[in-house]
C-alpha cells in the first residue's frame, strides 16, 4: 500500500476524492506501520492503572458498609434521648435483670476472696 497517489486533474471531484483517499490510506498504512513497531502509551501503562482501580473499588467496597454502620452508631449513641428511649426497656425486663445480676456476681467472687472477707469481718466482730 505505498503506492503514490496520483495527481487530480484540475476540476476533477472524482479525482480529487480518490487521489484524497489514496493519501489517506497510505497515511493509516505508515501508522498501522509504526503502531506495530513501538507499544502505544496506553499499551505501558494499562497494567498498573487496572491495578489501581481494582485497589480502589475494593477500598471502597470496604469503606462503604462501614461508613453506613459509623453513622448509624453514632446517630443512636451521640443522641442522648435516642439512646435512653432505645435502652431504658431493657432494664424492665425480668431475664435481662437476671442476666445481669449473675454475671455481675460471677465477677465479683472471681475477683475477690470471700473467704478472707468472711474471716476478717468475724475476727473484726470478735475484737
Amino acid at each position: 500500500m505505498s503506492e503514490v497517489p496520483q495527481q487530480p486533474t484540475a476540476g476533477d471531484p472524482t479525482a480529487e476524492r480518490t487521489a484524497r483517499l489514496e493519501s489517506l490510506r497510505a497515511e493509516v498504512a505508515k501508522l498501522e506501520a509504526d503502531l506495530g513497531q513501538a507499544p502505544t502509551a496506553r499499551a505501558r501503562t494499562g497494567g498498573w492503572w487496572r491495578t489501581v482501580v481494582v485497589a480502589c473499588i475494593a477500598v471502597l467496597a470496604i469503606i462503604a458498609p462501614l461508613t453506613v454502620v459509623a453513622t448509624w452508631a453514632h446517630d443512636q449513641v451521640a443522641d442522648t434521648d435516642r439512646f435512653v428511649e432505645t435502652v431504658a426497656p431493657l432494664a424492665e425486663n425480668p431475664d435481662i435483670q437476671a442476666a445481669i445480676s449473675t454475671r455481675l456476681t460471677r465477677e465479683i467472687v472471681t475477683r475477690i476472696d470471700v473467704s478472707d472477707i468472711v474471716t476478717e469481718a468475724a475476727d473484726a466482730l470478735e475484737d
